[in-house]
């Protein structure tokens, strides 16, 4: 309700005046603080975590708490006045310790206000499950300091809430939800760190934002252990990226890695390699789909790279390579015997074939250079005896009688340098017997792309692929240039030969947009990183990637990570309309895929899905441009998506001439900022839009078939509160 009109308004209006008189003035205190400390790396640390103190009070100055609990906990007499925001704020006046004026929301007894209703609860905390009587839940609605509602939670508030929340108008950012954090939500976003999870969310179930709020959780409740840069974020481009720039920032939460997996594998190889464009697969299978046959193929290839088939058949490569490496004679050195081949093959496979090759061939030249300084004595010996038999050969030989002393002297000075770099030489000998990998990891990749008789086992009986395997070859000994699907492979020869870079203090791995990602991908993820957990985030319907990602989440449970992880389910969908959800669930559900889960919509209803039929396709473009004037006084944000970049084309030419000004987002790397965007279907995943216009929902661009479905369906689930489909003649079959 009104805050005016709650019984407790002067309380509340009175606590909140003093609650942001005290964030200003820890504030000046932070501002005008002096240092003080002679060691100069404990003045870099206070003073660091002083500056992040400073922006998380800063962001909180205007809008301190969103929430209250009061609650009494079992056998005490005092009522707790529990107040919670996204930064807490101690009461350093209180004669008690650790009084709070405002409780962090990742706290844990802060889950009551997100699980618990009135009457008997408890919670958990390091010291065990606490139990009390919760006795109040109560929201606010503060806008610039200014105490705007007050709501008194019950299961029908709760609903009341969400509902606005969600009736918002959107902009070109993600925005927090920690003030309606649902009961299902929550629970993932608390879920223990030591376990990875696998989360199946419905379009607009909140997948992301759960993600980066349980990124915001971890780093709070594991502080003590753990910093923000041992966290990652791995995003499906860097447009997504753009997307959620300011979300951690205002949970309070920096210095967490955020990247996407042609950067994370670029910094794992280290060398200069090009990547083609992430959608350069899927706009060809769309652009080409009358061309079967071309069509046949490239899915057969990226399933072929990013199958654990392709890991199996690259570890026989690696063998390969370490059967060239490792010697077949016997090292001697000044006629010492130091080790067989033998015997070295046999401790490199059975002591050391579990690191790199590169780490297990230094491990093993440490070993024979231990031998080597055992052996000195019999090698010195060796050598003055090699010597003095070459000096009675020399005595005997009466023809160089002349140059006698000259020989001697020779001898002996020989003695003395081969004595004295007996080391040096030594350990040239190792190395030239021992040779370390030494190729890029590239080079490495093109040797195992041309040899046929890893192919053939790759491509059965699909001789017709074994053309693109050596063309690919090529391209990559020409142009150094790879494709989405080849990078589990290049990380797989980067961790197997050299040993991988760059990531060893990862303790924690967020995946969004996760059934992107093959099985082989999150293997040599959790290979690589094996002391670190995963959060992966994905929805099965909007697997457009299909061809390179993942169809069944059992898959990568069971042979990515040895069923070391759980798999959870949110069917509850929030960003759109009953109405705009129930017509996807209609579209999705003609495509046959047993692992696809239907979305619950939840409370918000709206107009109903409108399906337009015009004479033309430039009828189409006159509409939408009449249209569009009216819906930019309604709507923050309006996407036209079309089903390819061609049609984008079109439509981009016709607006510009109308001089209606339209952000045609091309690519990932897009910056994102205008009221009216436009951009192709497989672009607008994971983005979401007050209003979304598809303008070209005909049968002859929507067919049939799997893709085309998932393409509709992500189309239509990026609006929040309108949708409008165009055609002409007749709308796809999808859409009846």
């Amino acid at each position: 309700m009104e805050a005016k009109m709650h019984k407790d308004y002067m309380e509340e209006k009175e606590r909140l005046e003093y609650i942001k008189q005290m964030i200003e003035e820890e504030i000046v205190l932070l501002s005008n603080k002096t240092y003080t400390v002679l060691n100069e790396d404990v003045i870099a640390e206070i003073v660091y975590l002083d500056n992040q103190r400073m922006k998380k009070l800063e962001m909180s100055a205007h809008n301190p708490y969103f929430g209250r609990i009061d609650f009494r906990e079992s056998n005490q007499d005092k009522l707790e006045n529990i107040y919670i925001g996204k930064a807490s704020l101690m009461d350093t006046d209180s004669d008690e310790d650790g009084v709070m004026f405002i409780t962090d929301w990742r706290a844990p007894i802060s889950t009551l206000y997100y699980d618990g209703n009135i009457g008997s609860v408890k919670y958990n905390c390091p010291v065990g499950n606490i139990g009390g009587e919760l006795l109040l839940k109560r929201n606010y609605k503060i806008e610039n300091g200014h105490l705007e509602k007050i709501t008194d939670i019950d299961v029908s508030a709760l609903d009341e809430m969400l509902l606005e929340a969600l009736e918002d108008k959107k902009d070109t950012k993600l925005k927090d939800i920690v003030s309606t954090i649902q009961s299902e939500q929550n629970e993932i976003i608390r879920a223990d760190l030591t376990k990875s999870l696998i989360i199946q969310g419905v379009a607009g179930s909140g997948k992301t934002t759960i993600a980066l709020h349980r990124i915001a959780y971890l780093i709070y409740t594991y502080q003590h252990r753990y910093k923000p840069d041992e966290f990652m974020i791995i995003a499906p481009n860097k447009l997504f990226l753009q997307y959620i720039e300011d979300m951690l920032p205002e949970l309070g939460v920096e210095d967490v890695e955020q990247t996407t997996m042609e950067d994370l594998t670029k910094n794992i190889v280290s060398e200069h390699f090009s990547i083609s464009e992430d959608d350069d697969k899927l706009k060809k299978i769309i652009e080409n789909e009358n061309d079967k046959n071309l069509v046949v193929s490239l899915r057969a290839i990226s399933s072929i790279k990013t199958d654990l088939k392709y890991k199996d058949i690259l570890e026989k490569f690696v063998d390969e390579v370490i059967n060239e490496i490792l010697p077949k004679e016997d090292l001697i050195f000044e006629g010492v015997l130091i080790i067989e081949a033998s015997e070295l093959s046999g401790i490199f496979y059975k002591n050391y074939k579990r690191y790199s090759v590169l780490k297990s061939i230094k491990l093993v030249k440490k070993l024979i250079t231990a031998r080597f300084e055992n052996s000195k004595s019999d090698i010195e010996d060796n050598i003055y005896a090699t010597i003095n038999q070459r000096q009675i050969n020399l005595e005997k030989d009466e023809k160089n009688i002349t140059n006698h002393n000259e020989e001697i002297k020779k001898i002996h000075l020989e003695q003395q340098s081969r004595i004295k770099n007996m080391k040096k030489n030594f350990i040239k000998l190792m190395n030239t017997y021992l040779k370390e990998p030494k190729q890029s990891i590239l080079k490495y990749y093109e040797k195992f792309l041309i040899k046929d008789k890893f192919i053939k086992k790759l491509i059965s009986e699909k001789e017709y692929l074994m053309d693109y395997f050596k063309e690919m070859s090529k391209n990559i000994r020409i142009n150094k240039m790879v494709e989405i699907e080849d990078l589990p492979a290049l990380m797989y020869l980067q961790h197997k030969l050299i040993g991988a870079k760059n990531i060893s203090n990862t303790k924690h791995i967020v995946i969004d947009e996760g059934q992107d990602f093959g099985t082989f991908q999150y293997y040599i993820l959790s290979d690589i990183m094996k002391e670190a957990t995963f959060t992966i985030l994905g929805d099965i319907a909007q697997g457009i990637n299909y061809h390179r990602g993942t169809s069944d989440w059992k898959d990568v449970k069971q042979q990515a990570f040895k069923d070391r992880c759980q798999i959870k389910y949110l069917q509850q969908s929030y960003r759109t309309t009953v109405e705009i959800m129930n017509a996807a669930n209609e579209v999705i559900g003609k495509v046959e895929d047993e692992n696809i889960i239907l979305a619950h919509p939840v409370l918000r209803h709206g107009a109903q899905v409108q399906k337009i039929k015009k004479d033309s396709y430039e009828n189409i473009v006159d509409c939408i441009a009449t249209e569009l004037n009216k819906l930019m006084d309604k709507y923050n944000s309006i996407a036209i998506i079309c089903k390819n970049n061609q049609q984008c084309e079109k439509i981009y030419d016709q607006m510009t001439n109308k001089g209606i000004n339209v952000q045609w987002l091309k690519d990932r790397e897009s910056e994102y900022s205008q009221q009216i965007v436009l951009l192709p279907s497989y672009l607008a995943k994971g983005l979401e839009f007050d209003c979304v216009i598809i303008p070209d929902g005909g049968e002859d661009n929507y067919k049939m078939n799997k893709l085309d479905g998932m393409l509709l369906y992500v189309c239509m689930t990026r609006a929040l509160h309108e949708l409008r489909i165009y055609y002409v003649n007749e709308c796809s079959e999808l859409l009846k």
